[in-house]
């Protein structure tokens, strides 16, 4: 675990830029909370008060409880159904013809028409 890479991660989600990015994705700013619980977290593990054996089971029992909160949680699998055959002739067909009937019919919508 590197506490680097942890403060990193929660100061750019506290920064202007990533808080920019999650109103332009999701609509709204983003609680850093998650992130700066980690770097505090790693700060109390790498001190070295604790010996290898505990702090890497410390570390993975962390692990362990932040994938299941996002395990239980809402996914993408909640809004798109798994594809259980494959698709034919998706990418098939006349590119230049589909772009031309793009191109007019944009021209049609810029004239009015």
């Amino acid at each position: 675990m590197s506490c680097r890479a942890a403060f990193d991660s929660a100061f750019y989600c506290q920064s202007l830029g990533g808080q920019f990015t999650n109103l332009y994705r999701y609509g709204s700013v983003r609680n850093c909370s998650d992130q700066w619980s980690n770097f505090w977290f790693c700060m109390r593990t790498n001190r070295g008060g604790m010996s290898d054996e505990l702090r890497m089971k410390t570390v993975q029992d962390h692990y362990r409880q932040r994938a299941v909160k996002y395990k239980v949680g809402p996914s993408s699998e909640d809004v798109w159904e798994v594809r259980l055959e494959r698709v034919e002739g998706a990418f098939e067909g006349d590119l230049e013809a589909l772009e031309r009937e793009e191109e007019e019919r944009r021209k049609r919508v810029e004239s009015g028409g």
